[in-house]
């Protein structure tokens, strides 16, 4: 790294400082390091990560923290499932059906290849799904926060688990199990109806979310 380099990351410090934001830098050799962040390494600008990956979830941490303190519509599970049925009744009725469940960060809720037995509502918290590679490291694919599902794809399809869902944090989710879900459909096929067309409408944000991130790529 010659001088000049050194002087234009100087000027992107002094940018960050201006403009309130943080340089990420990933996979930087020990000898570079100084001279990217400065005389003061520890700087709140500058920030140093093994890989990219750690860097985009450094990212999404605080974007999920800021996205924390400004949701002010969601207020538990129950809110999260009146608010998509419409019936406080149904929605009382729904959530008797899952089960409760009180993870460490670190558990998994469901491995890659394992049957699709159930789905999960995040009620606290937050949750990551990763794949496994060729290589053998995971690759985080995206975290989830409060007010979010998980598993569903498995759960209608009855495919083998597609990734590994584990907690990042303490959390609280619920699990629907689909002997619970036949259970439903047999005593109260209303509220089935209403959970499926909940489903429809995730799976169609999900997808119109992805040809996004799929024209992003393209342009």
């Amino acid at each position: 790294m010659d001088s000049s380099s050194v002087l234009s990351f100087a000027k992107m410090r002094q940018t960050a400082r201006q403009h309130d934001a943080v340089i990420l830098f990933c996979r930087v050799p020990e000898a570079l390091s100084e001279k990217l962040h400065g005389e003061t390494p520890s700087s709140e600008r500058t920030r140093a990560f093994h890989d990219v990956d750690r860097a985009l979830e450094w990212c999404e941490d605080q974007l999920l923290e800021h996205a924390d303190r400004e949701r002010t519509q969601y207020n538990g599970l129950l809110d999260l499932v009146n608010q998509q049925f419409g019936s406080s009744t149904m929605a009382r009725a729904f959530v008797g059906y899952l089960e409760r469940l009180d993870v460490t960060a670190g558990t998994y809720l469901c491995r890659e290849g394992e049957a699709s037995t159930s789905l999960y509502f995040v009620e606290r918290g937050r949750i990551s799904v990763t794949v496994e590679l060729a290589n053998g490291q995971q690759k985080r694919l995206r975290s989830m926060g409060a007010g979010t599902v998980v598993g569903e794809m498995g759960l209608i399809l009855g495919t083998p688990r597609s990734a590994a869902v584990v907690a990042d944090l303490d959390s609280r989710v619920y699990r629907l199990s689909a002997e619970s879900l036949r259970q439903i459909q047999l005593e109260v096929p209303e509220i089935a109806t209403a959970f499926q067309q909940f489903l429809l409408r995730l799976l169609a944000r999900r997808l119109v979310a992805a040809n996004g991130e799929i024209k992003a790529l393209l342009d």
